[in-house]
């Protein structure tokens, strides 16, 4: 069984950072990718509109946010990869202190018979 989960977070305001955000995107460490498979992601997109950004992610069963959190502290490549991206992200009006990513609320949901 698979599990939806969509997240949520801010650019910094600025096309020249943004067109280089979205340029590491196409060129992501494969370390990262390979930290993002072992914690149990089967599939995740991201998605701009100005300067929001929405994560569609599909996960298995042995995905929780606690183990991925987990598994990213021990990780000194993930750890230099999400520091990077901070200097182009910022919080979202809506996130908690200390935190980037945030987890949406599905509000509606649609499926053909």
């Amino acid at each position: 069984m698979k599990n939806t989960y969509v997240l949520m977070l801010d650019l910094q305001d600025n096309p020249d950072k943004i067109a280089e955000y979205e340029q590491h995107h196409r060129a992501v460490w494969a370390e990262v990718e390979q930290h993002i498979a072992d914690c149990g992601i089967t599939q995740m997109t991201i998605y701009r509109l100005g300067t929001r950004l929405v994560m569609l992610m599909n996960a298995d069963d042995t995905f929780s946010f606690e183990r991925m959190a987990q598994l990213s502290a021990q990780n000194e490549t993930v750890q230099r990869w999400e520091k990077w991206m901070w200097d182009y992200q910022q919080a979202t009006p809506f996130t908690p202190a200390g935190e980037k990513w945030v987890l949406m609320d599905e509000i509606y949901r649609f499926q053909a018979a």
